[in-house]
């Protein structure tokens, strides 16, 4: 009697022969309801799409090249069809048609990540380009590491690297000058609390980027950095300057929660730090939209918080290892409508809505309440750029500010383009710049048809309409 096999004795079957025959592949999708669904294979006819898929590594391209030989094509590639409501998973199950490989044992990737199944195609970045035929891998279980290792995906938020303090410069200034590339900043302030807490911005940050690695950014981190860069692209700075200002701003919260393709629950944070003095501003925007059965509970607010000066942070967070917890951000007190003056935040804006009794004649207010003065935009620009004449006003300052919580608001210049803002309708994406709202869904924030009043508001507090634009 022979003696049974051991492990390292036993054949590991390799990609190509994991095939199956047309007839076992039927038997296995008939153990799964889900499998069988036919509904799982019906792509969207008015939208149909190409896409081709190659295989990736030795094993990858032969089971493509076994597929098409079968098929009576010799190519590398094989093309199905993929729409707009599709999902990952229906997309793999037409390839797995083809291949006879359960779709348990691959996986599909592009651009250094790989893909999740269960994802819509609406939610996976590469099936936003305008690429047709659209181009994929299949990537056999066993070589998924390899893809990693060699074309993970990765992200970066800072423009500039740090430079190394000139010889002997150790003072804090000097290090921050070097680190954070400053625009003239002030010698007489004392720089150690800015440099403590920017550098523990920035590690958060880091971790952040690291824990997104092999996958796509979150919409609202891309939202908050393309409507910054849209900002600052059309001011009158150099592109030094520009660079060296959107590194200045740290996203550090972005809470969001989605029913289907609607936000319906956000709470955004950043920090605002100046390249000019030890100062900087925390901003924070809430948003809450809930339709229920009989009305709509929707209130959004936008406060800031100003540290002039930045102190060094506290020795008892010196030792954490979190860089978010010795940040010691400014306390933002939940549950309360309006934090108070006590708590050093300020209310930028506030819209929320207030119900009439109910009754035959029962309809929602839309109530706003606008915050800031033309002294507070002042004290906000003199906390950023202090008294030097840079190419950025202060509406485009105030334009940063809703940025930095993902509000890409565009406002009007001129008095012809003020006509025209007073003439659009309530959608809400003809206030919003196109270049920075992400994806098209969901991130274009319902303001209860008060963005002009918005941009009437920043307008006035920035003294632009004064200075600038007879109305």
């Amino acid at each position: 009697m022979s003696e049974p096999q051991t492990h390292e004795e036993r054949h590991t079957l390799t990609f190509p022969e994991l095939r199956l025959s047309q007839t076992a592949l039927h038997q296995y999708r008939s153990r799964d309801p889900f499998q069988s669904s036919p509904f799982k294979y019906q792509p969207n006819q008015d939208t149909l799409r190409k896409l081709r898929v190659y295989g990736y590594g030795e094993d990858g391209k032969e089971v493509i090249k076994l597929t098409t030989n079968e098929e009576g094509e010799e190519k590398d590639y094989l093309e199905v069809v993929w729409s707009l409501i599709d999902s990952v998973y229906w997309i793999m199950q037409r390839i797995e048609d083809r291949i006879r490989i359960p779709c348990q044992y691959w996986r599909l990737a592009a651009d250094g990540i790989v893909i999740d199944p269960s994802m819509i195609v609406t939610g996976v970045s590469v099936f936003h380009t305008m690429q047709d035929p659209l181009e994929l891998q299949l990537v056999p279980g066993g070589e998924i590491d390899d893809y990693l290792l060699k074309k993970e995906k990765t992200h970066t938020w800072k423009r500039f690297a740090p430079s190394p303090p000139p010889p002997g410069g150790s003072s804090p200034l000097e290090i921050a000058k070097a680190r954070y590339h400053l625009i003239n900043p002030d010698p007489t302030c004392d720089w150690t609390g800015y440099l403590e807490r920017r550098q523990a911005a920035d590690e958060s940050l880091e971790d952040v980027m690291k824990e997104f690695a092999g996958a796509d950014l979150d919409s609202m981190l891309d939202q908050i950095r393309n409507g910054i860069e849209a900002i600052l692209d059309g001011t009158s700075l150099s592109e030094r300057e520009q660079n060296i200002l959107q590194d200045s701003i740290t996203p550090f919260t972005w809470e969001t929660e989605y029913y289907i393709d609607t936000l319906r629950e956000a709470h955004i944070s950043s920090r605002i730090h100046s390249p000019t003095r030890p100062a900087s501003i925390d901003v924070r925007f809430n948003y809450e939209y809930a339709p229920r059965f009989a009305d709509v509970f929707h209130q959004c607010s936008v406060y800031y918080y100003i540290t002039d000066p930045m102190l060094p942070i506290p020795p008892a967070l010196k030792s954490k290892r979190d860089p978010f917890v010795r940040l010691d951000l400014p306390r933002f007190p939940f549950g309360k409508s309006d934090p108070g003056p006590q708590s050093g935040w300020k209310l930028l804006y506030k819209i929320w809505l207030e119900d009439n009794p109910r009754g035959r004649r029962y309809e929602a207010l839309t109530i706003p309440k606008w915050g800031l003065t033309t002294e507070d935009m002042n004290h906000i620009y003199t906390t950023l750029f202090g008294d030097q004449q840079l190419g950025i006003d202060r509406l485009d300052t105030l334009r940063l500010i809703f940025s930095s919580v993902g509000i890409p608001i565009v406002v009007a210049r001129t008095s012809e383009g003020i006509e025209d803002e007073k003439k659009l309708g309530k959608f809400e994406g003809d206030f919003l710049d196109p270049r920075a709202v992400s994806n098209g869904l969901g991130d274009q924030w319902k303001m209860m048809d008060q963005y002009r009043w918005i941009t009437e508001k920043m307008r006035e507090c920035s003294s632009f309409d004064k200075d600038v634009v007879v109305l």
